[in-house]
């Protein structure tokens, strides 16, 4: 099969008696025909080829996994975890899958391993149909791989063959820095998506809640209840060690293996649920969800100890029109009006100690009204507030 781009023609695919003869994938098509006499060439169509990939892509879908995309221009990417015992096990659903395509006349590659980036790999670099990597074997699996099965650039892997690499093994042992100055963070992002070591940094501080999902989500009004929930559990935390919240990131996983973070900031700290989730649901139409999101994660990035907290501001406005109603005594005297924090409220009665003594009913001014039996009713401030007088 012969691709073209512009002028350029090269090999897209070969058959068996023609890789013998030492045509493979990438070869320009002039050199492939001196190659091989009598060679047959066929133009390939990509447009029907990525067709045929789609209906495999759907075909899989029904039979095997819940969670199926296309891979590249010529394969397809399954997560089987809990599926594939509905198939026998591992074993059996590979050769499953491969008589299938057999049965066809189309030759299978079919490979599963811990990570997409490994079974990528494998399954374009093995001379059989199926390979099953034993979960933990990942390195010594595709240590020896050609660095083309990398998943990055052609120009890049041109450039790293240049400099003398020519496996995958070699381009993991040697150290990140150099790489990443003269090729960007590409290499190193998949290196560790194949060898499966993307773990976010974490501190022992930090503030965090998630939630994974058995099924994965893409609805917007799904993310969002989820959203609003995270909210929820996050501010929880919060409060139970008296913090707030300046910054909070919501850490978006996807089926595919991508993270994308949405980010939500303040000027001062805050852990009010409302306002936070509304600062989310505004950015949350950012999100694009591919073939699913299975992991949601809300991290409070910066938190502050210091200073009250949006959430508490009309409970301490409450409090101290109730204070200033009472004029405690001890608050009074000293010309300024008691902590909101020394009168807790419950349910809208607030029992304090007060001096029968002092009168608090009767005049003019008054903003409380006797209402007999100890209780007394608020007339400015919250409506509907009831004190009692306790002895």
């Amino acid at each position: 099969m012969i691709a073209r781009s512009g002028s350029k023609r090269w090999v897209s695919a070969a058959d068996a008696a023609a890789r013998k003869a030492g045509v493979h994938v990438g070869m320009p098509a002039a050199k492939a025909q001196a190659l091989f006499r009598g060679l047959m060439l066929v133009e390939a169509d990509s447009t029907m080829d990525a067709a045929a990939l789609q209906r495999i892509t759907l075909w899989a879908l029904t039979l095997y996994s819940p969670i199926v995309a296309v891979d590249g221009i010529d394969g397809i990417v399954m997560d089987t975890e809990g599926a594939d015992h509905l198939q026998g096990g591992e074993l059996a659903m590979v050769t499953k899958i491969a008589n299938q395509f057999l049965a066809k006349k189309l030759t299978p590659r079919v490979a599963i391993a811990d990570t997409w980036g490994a079974a990528h790999a494998c399954a374009r670099a093995i001379t059989r149909e199926t390979v099953i990597v034993p979960s933990g074997e990942t390195v010594r699996a595709v240590e020896k791989l050609p660095i083309s099965l990398l998943r990055v650039p052609g120009k890049v892997v041109s450039d790293l063959r240049t400099l003398g690499f020519q496996t995958i093994g070699e381009l993991a042992n040697t150290p990140r820095a150099p790489l990443t100055l003269r090729f960007g963070p590409e290499i190193g992002r998949r290196l560790d998506q194949m060898f499966g070591r993307v773990d976010p940094i974490r501190t022992a501080e930090l503030v965090e809640v998630s939630r994974a999902f058995a099924e994965p989500i893409g609805a917007a009004e799904t993310i969002n209840k989820y959203v609003g929930r995270l909210v929820m559990q996050l501010i929880e935390e919060l409060q139970r060690r008296g913090l707030g919240v300046r910054r909070a990131d919501l850490i978006v996983e996807k089926v595919d293996g991508t993270r994308q973070a949405i980010r939500a900031g303040t000027v001062k700290p805050v852990r009010n649920v409302a306002w936070l989730t509304k600062l989310f649901r505004d950015r949350t139409e950012k999100i694009e969800p591919g073939f699913g999101i299975e992991k949601l994660t809300l991290v409070a990035g910066i938190v502050d100890a210091s200073g009250r907290w949006t959430s508490d501001r009309y409970r301490d406005r409450r409090r101290r029109a109730h204070a200033r109603a009472l004029g405690i005594e001890s608050g009074h005297r000293n010309g300024r009006w008691p902590s909101p924090d020394s009168v807790p409220v419950e349910g809208g009665v607030i029992p304090l100690q007060i001096s029968r003594g002092r009168p608090i009913s009767g005049t003019a001014k008054s903003p409380i009204q006797d209402m007999g039996g100890g209780q007394y009713r608020l007339t400015k401030g919250p409506p509907n507030t009831m004190l009692r007088a306790n002895n």
